[in-house]
């Protein structure tokens, strides 16, 4: 299994049989993950991306056109708002309460995508490394590092196992380009990278990391470089266009500039962190800038991205160096360089690792082909991961337990204190709901936290105190609450009595969904008799001051 670090790169696929080591890594990959199949919707961005999205309940072909010229969510994912489109044809319930979605096609098709990205490792891995096996290692390390659950068991996280299988397929392809010089392979390198930036927008990043491949693999001249690279190039700069264009700029509080490197370096430190100790996973890390900087953390993080920086360039070896780059290119746009929408909950999550774990794998994989016996210790470590990647699946089956484990990992999240709420209310306690809610409005004051507190209150019959708090919830910045939670604030309203609430839901409502023309009507309604009782008043006193 050893190799050494000056032999030729890329090197040809053997020419013996790759089935079984493949067949390997298909079946462990989807053993691995396949009891996510009986597992629920996450309380995460589940329930309004996919469950209660108009656009799916039902899915009808006005909204299969909205995937491809409009944004979700301030997400512009349209290759997998199709997928997800496709699925909801067969998944939707027209029974079910205000139309829902039934997870388990949702979690097959994550399933698969990711045993199809672990095959698709093993194909580039295959012609970076000697030997089917090692490639096999390497897909495998891919496959069931326990911080691939996140991607996988998330279901909207598709978006990331889609571009990251597209990703790895147009770095193979781009890999037989090199090895073949046939053109097709450039050619189908370019198409998928094109379904790669469809999928999620990271795949922007794709053009750094095949620079380095052929800086590092290939011999060529400069203008021979720039002929191959700059389609990928183009599509990184339309998809780019695109996403500022129609996504918008994230209106989140972010770092100095001076700063930013310095957050960026205390992120990857996180990663090589996660990728070497994988335990203590959370949904909600909470690094945000302002606890990095409190803690004094980001003054003393930079070092070990720095110390393994120095390491990689120490072993001048072509496939660590290339590894790294696979590693840390993807996690650009989210190291807190750049502004994203998700910073301002925490700079890291396990997903944006997805694509970048197929580098640290392939880093490992190359330093166990250099250890004297080091298939030993491969399966060993495999093993290992494998066993830890399975308790996480477990704990994504139940989402209270995993809810409470990302707590005790993060106990200041209110996201995650409202999640256990949610789920408590769902599943038929809303006296636990309301205690829960009120810890994460005491936590945050916003309106995710507060609409938690207004059902898990109202579902007890406390319907005036419900009422107070969603005039409260109707006075913050609205960014999570659903416009079919608003009309359920006016009929609150109705039942109250309570005309302030009543006013502040229909202008909401108005505001939402301006082309309805109940809200307008009903709030004409208002005004007439705010108008009359305001005259009555005065009515009176000038029939008093009449002789």
């Amino acid at each position: 299994m050893t190799a050494s670090p000056h032999d030729d790169l890329p090197r040809p696929a053997p020419t013996g049989r790759t089935w079984p080591a493949l067949l390997l890594v298909a079946v462990v990959a989807l053993a691995a993950y396949a009891p996510l199949l009986s597992g629920p919707f996450s309380p995460l961005d589940d329930i309004l991306m996919l469950q209660r999205n108009p656009r799916y309940t039902p899915p009808t072909w006005q909204s299969f056109r909205q995937h491809l010229t409009e944004p979700d969510f301030r997400i512009y994912v349209p290759l997998t708002s199709i997928v997800w489109h496709v699925i909801a044809v067969f998944s939707y319930d027209p029974d079910a309460y205000l139309g829902e979605l039934r997870p388990i096609g949702f979690k097959a098709a994550s399933i698969l995508a990711h045993a199809a990205a672990a095959a698709a490792a093993f194909w580039a891995a295959l012609r970076l490394l000697r030997g089917r096996w090692l490639a096999a290692l390497t897909a495998l390390l891919f496959a069931v590092h326990p911080i691939q659950v996140e991607a996988v068991g998330w279901t909207t996280g598709l978006k990331d196992v889609l571009c990251g299988l597209f990703m790895l397929l147009t770095f193979g392809a781009y890999l037989s380009f090199i090895e073949t010089r046939r053109a097709k392979w450039l050619r189908r390198a370019v198409m998928l990278s094109v379904l790669a930036v469809l999928s999620k927008p990271t795949a922007i990043t794709l053009p750094a990391i095949l620079i380095a491949v052929d800086l590092l693999l290939a011999t060529r001249t400069l203008e021979k470089r720039i002929r191959v690279l700059w389609p990928f190039v183009a599509v990184a700069a339309v998809g780019a266009a695109v996403i500022i264009v129609v996504q918008g700029r994230p209106t989140v509080d972010v770092p100095p500039l001076l700063l930013r490197p310095l957050v960026a370096m205390d992120s990857l430190s996180f990663y090589i962190i996660k990728t070497i100790w994988p335990f203590g996973f959370s949904i909600d890390y909470g690094r945000t800038y302002a606890v990095i900087r409190g803690s004094g953390v980001l003054w003393w993080s930079w070092l070990l991205p720095l110390a393994a920086g120095v390491l990689v360039w120490l072993s001048r070896d072509k496939l660590i160096w290339l590894g790294a780059v696979i590693f840390v290119a993807p996690l650009t746009p989210v190291l807190g360089l750049v502004p994203f929408d998700m910073q301002q909950y925490s700079t890291v999550a396990d997903h944006y690792a997805y694509v970048p774990m197929f580098g640290a794998a392939l880093i490992a994989a190359r330093v166990l082909s250099r250890v004297p016996r080091g298939a030993w210790p491969a399966a060993a470590v495999v093993c290992a991961l494998c066993v830890l990647c399975v308790r996480q699946v477990w704990l994504w089956r139940d989402m209270t337990a995993l809810m409470q484990a990302s707590r005790a990992v993060n106990p200041r999240s209110a996201m995650l204190v409202n999640n256990i709420s949610i789920i408590a209310f769902r599943n038929g306690d809303p006296a636990a709901a309301e205690q829960y809610a009120r810890q994460a409005v005491e936590m945050a004051y916003n309106d995710a936290t507060l609409d938690q507190l207004v059902v898990s209150l109202a579902a007890q019959g406390k319907n005036a105190e419900a009422a107070e708090w969603a005039i409260r919830a109707l006075d913050t910045p609205m960014e999570k609450l659903e416009l079919p939670r608003v009309r359920w604030m006016f009929e609150l309203a109705r039942t109250q009595n309570n005309l302030v609430l009543a006013e502040k839901a229909l202008r909401r409502w108005i505001y939402m969904a301006p082309g309805d023309r109940f809200p307008k009507e009903r709030l004409a309604a208002i005004e007439r008799l705010k108008h009359a009782a305001a005259s009555q008043p005065a009515a009176k006193a000038e029939k008093k001051g009449t002789p």
